[in-house]
């Protein structure tokens, strides 16, 4: 891993307000989503592993075993999601990384074999951006190749990195995670991830 230099970012940083509670928090198969998310990427020997905190952090920092993760608070947090990129890009290019894999704090069933599978398929300096694939969309957890960190500094509001996935498609390789459409936004989303217990 250290040749190519790949670092991870967890963003962590949202209210959920349209939940009601702090997602990051759920439990989902006797942890929380966060720890599951952490626990699974602490897995692999990256460069760096970041989490962005921001809404909830105090809470979110007494129930969280955050390993050797880094953690960077996020002051702009109610911006949306691009302030937290940007915010990883930066420690992205303070460590010299080659490329920066991003994931969310939402995703159940993210697991190391995917985040190795999207690792596989990278090379650096060829401008690649390896995304998950589901529902026929690609999405996170998503490895940005170094090349585009200052078009990921340039996003702003609640945009994600899909903006970027989309307006390079024809760089984006793709590994199939069907289970990734999985996420927590509502009551019925946490609902339905009961189900599968």
């Amino acid at each position: 891993m250290s040749e190519t230099r790949i670092g991870a970012v967890i963003l962590a940083a949202g209210s959920s307000s349209r939940l009601g509670e702090p997602k990051q928090l759920v439990h989902f198969q006797s942890k929380s989503l966060l720890q599951q998310v952490i626990d699974e990427v602490a897995q692999i020997e990256f460069e760096e592993l970041v989490v962005i905190l921001g809404a909830n952090e105090v809470l979110i920092k007494k129930k969280v075993n955050f390993k050797s993760a880094k953690l960077i608070q996020n002051p702009n947090w109610e911006e949306g999601m691009a302030s937290s990129i940007r915010l990883a890009v930066e420690e992205a290019e303070r460590r010299g990384l080659n490329a920066l894999l991003i994931l969310l704090s939402d995703q159940p069933f993210v697991n190391s074999e995917l985040l190795r599978d999207l690792i596989k398929l990278y090379s650096p300096g060829k401008e690649l951006i390896v995304a998950s694939e589901y529902n026929n969309i690609f999405g996170v957890p998503v490895l940005f190749d170094r090349h585009y960190f200052q078009d990921l500094k340039e996003l702003t509001g609640d945009t994600g990195a899909r903006k970027l996935i989309k307006q390079y498609q024809d760089k984006v390789k793709g590994v199939k995670f069907e289970k990734g459409l999985v996420d927590i936004d509502t009551q019925e989303d946490l609902s339905k991830l009961q189900k599968h217990r």
